[in-house]
């Protein structure tokens, strides 16, 4: 499960990263970089549903729901806490 939440929360980063938002703050403009941030985001999403320790049933993506909903409420509340790297000032 800890891998799981590892590898969804930087599938989430990256989705976020690629978001106008944080992309005006980061200075990418970019179409391709754009495109090849969100393709890196759905590939460590993929990747954590397919790698969160379970055959491929109910549990499989109740697992994968689980983690990747623990990831995303890490990555709001370290934004919302403290400026990250990409995630600009705290509002």
């Amino acid at each position: 499960m800890l891998e799981t939440i590892i590898v969804a929360l930087a599938g989430w980063m990256l989705l976020a990263a690629s978001a106008f938002r944080y992309r005006r703050d980061l200075g990418i403009t970019a179409p391709g970089t754009i495109r090849l941030l969100r393709i890196a985001a759905a590939a460590a999403l993929t990747l954590a549903f397919l790698r969160c320790g379970a055959p491929v049933s109910g549990e499989r993506v109740v697992r994968f729901l689980g983690g990747g909903s623990i990831a995303a409420v890490i990555m709001v509340a370290r934004c919302r806490s403290r400026r990250c790297s990409f995630c600009g000032p705290s509002s």
